[in-house]
């Protein structure tokens, strides 16, 4: 078992807080269900027959209706919402933000709903009143877009309106953390802290934003009381999502849940239109029929959305251990975590069932702890230890030979700008021929320039890759290196790489492979340095099986800068 342990007197607290926070979410959404229900049985219909008399302006119609009723449902919702959000928290020791700190952040909320969700608004009743029968596959379409684009500028416009973004200070800690990111395969712009002390106690890492906007994001609150290691725990765990491509699988899962509440909303717009009169489903006074219809899909459908993350989370955990090799570090942290942001530890199992999107922090405690050396054994790693530290090793050569190879081919692409003496040319062979006397037809040569062009950083779960197994390159600047000949023997890397690739994603430990494909972990120290005499004698550099290597790459390595954990 790992070495951190749990303080009772804040567990209990954490139960106490949990259950408080749970019957506020049940009084909340019965408030919602039954202002609903008021609103399509009574309210809704002379609500829009007054707007109608101010203006018959469908684009004005819409939006008064929505302020009206918003701005109503606020109004009688912000006792509760000021108890759960201001008054819990500090009872419970997990915000030190001011009463104007807190309204603010109330008013800025309030402020981006309203300019992200009129043009959706007015997106929606557009369809409705154009296209009642399919109106749900372009609204769903367009959710999907909204969200994506939400994700890819949160960082760069939302969060800031809340957080202070700054660089991350420490620079061995920045370097390590990108260090694991190229690892995993992942570009990000940079590692920036977040002054979440300004407003909680409660800590966090991540990554956000997609694509080029993608950046790890560490809570001042997580830099200051957790280790170097504990910090890269939490990060590979997040990494592990896009190792995993669950951004995009969460997209389409959401898409697919989506557009199955929008069709079943559709359903129900064609029942109220004739039930309760509404003049089409266009009709703003239906709007609470929409969003019953909605709500009870959204409810239904939690405890299958919830058993799907949790799916995930697990996988991305599993990455986090595999790829830092430190399953004590990941214990600590989620037990610090448990204590410090009150995180209950082992809650009811229907609780976990139907609200939780992460597994219990004891099931993921129990995971790393399974991999710890055995107490009662001869102090060595444990078996399961012992596999998951193999494949990060494997992660890690992998990155260390793709920073090898630019290196090697932009130093050699500089020695060919260089002016030298000019290479004869090869006799000509006439079309058809395949050999002669003089030995077989060259193949086509590439420059050391195209293979720097070709050669991309190594992508880990992210289409080909550089396998260490069969390319082995000299040191810079010693022997061979790369060589401007570029052919390898590509049926055999692809095979390999392929079956490595599969390993990484499914996360399959290197040593359930079959024994034979373990061979090329024992080199160990000496056939490297072995390798190093061979460059600098001038001898060209061999494989594990003894074969001479001709060139350290000869195909262009893709990379997937992803569409998007986060």
């Amino acid at each position: 078992m790992s070495t951190a342990q749990l303080d009772p007197q804040r567990q209990r607290k954490a139960r106490e807080y949990a259950r408080t926070r749970r019957r506020l979410l049940l009084a909340d959404l019965a408030f919602a269900l039954s202002g609903a229900l008021a609103l399509l049985l009574a309210l809704s219909r002379h609500l829009a027959a007054l707007i109608e008399q101010v203006t018959a302006n469908p684009w004005l119609e819409v939006p008064l209706y929505m302020a009206i009723v918003s701005a109503a449902y606020s109004a009688a919702t912000f006792p509760l919402s000021y108890y759960a959000g201001f008054v819990l928290p500090h009872r419970y020791g997990l915000s030190v933000q001011a009463l104007r700190g807190w309204l603010s952040d109330q008013a800025k909320g309030a402020a981006l709903g309203a300019a992200l969700g009129l043009p959706l608004v007015e997106g929606l009743y557009w369809l409705l009143r154009t296209a009642p029968a399919t109106w749900w596959i372009g609204a769903g379409v367009g959710m999907v877009a909204v969200t994506v684009g939400l994700s890819t500028l949160a960082p760069v416009l939302i969060l800031p309106l809340f957080y202070q973004l700054t660089p991350l200070d420490d620079a061995e800690l920045v370097k390590r953390l990108t260090r694991l990111a190229q690892r995993a395969g992942t570009r990000v712009k940079g590692a920036y802290t977040l002054d979440f002390s300004s407003r909680t106690t409660a800590a966090n890492a991540g990554l956000m934003g997609l694509g080029r906007t993608r950046r790890i994001v560490v809570g001042d609150t997580l830099q200051d009381n957790y280790t170097a290691e504990e910090i890269e725990s939490l990060l590979a765990h997040e990494l592990g999502h896009h190792v995993h491509h669950d951004i995009g699988w969460s997209i389409v899962v959401n898409a697919a849940l989506t557009l199955g509440g929008l069709w079943l909303a559709s359903r129900a717009l064609r029942w109220g239109v004739w039930v309760f009169g509404f003049h089409s489903p266009g009709d703003v006074a239906a709007f609470p029929l929409l969003a019953l219809a909605t709500f009870l899909f959204g409810l239904i459908t939690l405890p299958l959305g919830n058993a799907y993350s949790r799916w995930r989370e697990r996988l991305a955990d599993q990455f986090a251990l595999q790829v830092t090799g430190h399953p004590q570090a990941f214990s600590r942290a989620m037990l610090k975590l448990a204590d410090q942001n009150l995180a209950e530890m082992d809650p009811e199992q229907w609780v976990v069932w139907l609200l939780y999107s992460h597994p219990p922090i004891r099931e993921r405690v129990a995971m790393a702890d399974h991999l710890l050396p055995d107490p009662h054994g001869d102090g060595g790693e444990g078996e399961g230890q012992q596999k998951h530290h193999q494949h990060g090793q494997e992660l890690a050569r992998r990155v260390e030979l793709g920073d090898l190879i630019q290196e090697q081919g932009a130093a050699l692409a500089e020695e060919e700008e260089q002016p030298g003496p000019q290479e004869p040319a090869l006799p000509h062979k006439p079309q058809g021929q395949q050999g002669s006397d003089d030995g077989p037809v060259q193949p086509p040569r590439m420059t050391a320039q195209q293979g720097v062009d070709n050669v991309s950083p190594v992508e880990l779960a992210h289409g080909d890759e550089v396998d260490p197994r069969d390319h082995q390159a000299c040191p810079a600047g010693e022997g061979y290196g790369v060589q401007e000949d570029i052919h390898p023997p590509a049926g055999q890397i692809a095979s390999e790489d392929e079956e490595l690739e599969q390993d990484v994603q499914q996360g399959i430990a290197l040593d359930e492979r079959p024994p034979g494909d373990m061979a090329h972990l024992g080199e160990g120290k000496s056939q490297g340095e072995d390798r190093n005499r061979e460059c600098q004698s001038g001898q060209r550099p061999r494989r594990a099986d003894g074969q001479q290597l001709t060139a350290v790459a000869g195909r262009p390595l893709h990379v997937d800068h992803g569409p998007h954990g986060a």
